[in-house]
Order: structure tokens, then sequence, then C-alpha cells
């Protein structure tokens, strides 16, 4: 029976990992190199592009190996990420500073749905049904307030010592004070978990491409059909922390 490319993924990420870990370590740093061994060593061929960065491989947000997820402490687990370019890394993290949800009691401001009947109608997927949702209804320049207009989605970039990194979309803000902000969105489904390590990468990458600008990563969870929580992020000396949540719920006017 053919094996599903996950379980490859799974299979070569584990022989990566035991390879390479050590008692004590926290960071795990391997590369392209490391993963071409694995597979050799494992009989898997590699149907993907190896110059196309971690994201080639696996995706960011998959599942670890079980056997890795012994390896951490009862707070902690182990995170695929970017460490440059043909570079990766597995971090050991804190479970509190992996994932962002909702808070079930922050207030929901309800907004008229703008988004046009015919655009809904042809999504294909939750990402860009909640991302069209964001643009056509201006809930960037709420969340903000600031004007803001999209530069385009799916922008993909080379960032130094981190590698090909890509954001679901940007925006351009000007404040009341005509200060210029860079806004990478990163945008996941009612079914998907935004992840500290996305919005790390977004962060990187606007300022590898507008250095000049103020950036103001957001990221926005589906709750349901019409419900949306935005997050605004501000990096640290603690590292990534939320700095403002809020919930809108798009109502149909009938």
């Amino acid at each position: 029976m053919q094996q599903e490319p996950s379980e490859l993924y799974a299979q070569i990420i584990e022989h990566v990992f035991l390879q390479k870990y050590q008692t004590g370590l926290r960071t795990l740093l391997f590369s392209r190199g490391d993963i071409e061994a694995a597979a050799s060593e494992l009989s898997i061929q590699l149907p993907w592009n190896i110059g196309d960065g971690l994201n080639g491989f696996f995706p960011l947000d998959m599942t670890l190996p079980e056997i890795i997820d012994r390896m951490a402490g009862e707070d902690e687990c182990w995170i695929l990420g970017l460490a440059g370019p043909g570079q990766y890394a597995f971090r050991l993290k804190n479970l509190g500073a992996i994932e962002i949800f909702p808070h079930l009691l922050c207030a929901m401001t309800n907004i008229p749905d703008a988004t046009p009947n015919i655009v809904t109608r042809y999504l294909d997927n939750e990402a860009h049904s909640l991302l069209a949702k964001i643009r056509y209804n201006r809930l960037i320049d709420i969340f903000t307030d600031m004007t803001c207009y999209s530069l385009g989605n799916q922008i993909q970039a080379e960032v130094p010592d981190v590698g090909m990194v890509a954001t679901d979309e940007i925006y351009i803000g000007v404040d009341a004070q005509g200060k210029h902000y860079i806004i990478p969105i990163q945008a996941k489904g009612d079914d998907e978990q935004l992840q500290i390590t996305q919005i790390e990468q977004d962060i990187a990458l606007c300022a590898s491409m507008y250095p000049s600008l103020i950036c103001r990563s957001i990221g926005a969870q589906l709750i349901d059909d019409n419900r949306i929580a935005l997050f605004a992020f501000q990096f640290g000396e603690q590292g990534i922390a939320v700095i403002s949540e809020k919930h809108y719920c798009l109502m149909v006017e009938t």
C-alpha cells in the first residue's frame, strides 16, 4: 500500500530529530543535506524541489511524530521552523507560547456583511474566504483605527538568515499622524490554529522587504462562518506577545 505524503514526512523528520537530539538541548539545527540523507537512508524518494525551503518538505503546522512529543517536558512541545537559508530547526517551546486561541469572553462587535454574494459563491477554501471577508468589510481599518490598503496576498520572499517566507496578505496602513505601517496578515480557518512561529516569520518578512515602515502583525482566526477574531502582535524582549484581541460578527441584512 502506498504511503501518504504526511507519513513520509513524519518518517523523515523523526529520523532527523533522533540523529540530532541530545539531552538538554532546546534547539536542534539541521539542513537540506540532513533531509536528503534521511530520505536516502529510509529509501524515500523526495517528490519535491529541495530549493523551495522548509514548506517544500512538510507544513510548519503539521503534527510531529509521537516519539518527538515524548522528548518534551510536561508543559513544553517541539516545534519545527526555519533557521536560515537551507537551515531548519526543532525548537523546544512552552505550550502557552505556541498557539493563539480566541478568548471566549471577548466582546463581539457586529458589522453589516459587505462581502459581495458573487465573491462568497466562488471562494474555494476557508482561508481565502476569511481574507475576502476581512478585505471587503475593511476589518483591518476598524481593528487598527487606520486607513489600510491591501498590497496583495500569498506574498513570498527570501529573508536573510531565515530563508523563504510566505504570508497570507499584506496591507499598508496610514494613521492619523500620517505614519506609514506595514501589516502582514496570517489567516486561519476554524479547523486550523494560529502559530507563533508563523507570526515571527511574518515580522521577519516585513522587516526585510519594508525596513522603513512600522510593522503591525495581525492574526485572523475564523471562529465560525460569520465570526472572526483578530489579534495584534508585538515583538519584545520575551518574544511575540498579543497586544490586542477583538471579535467581529458579520451580520447579513434581511
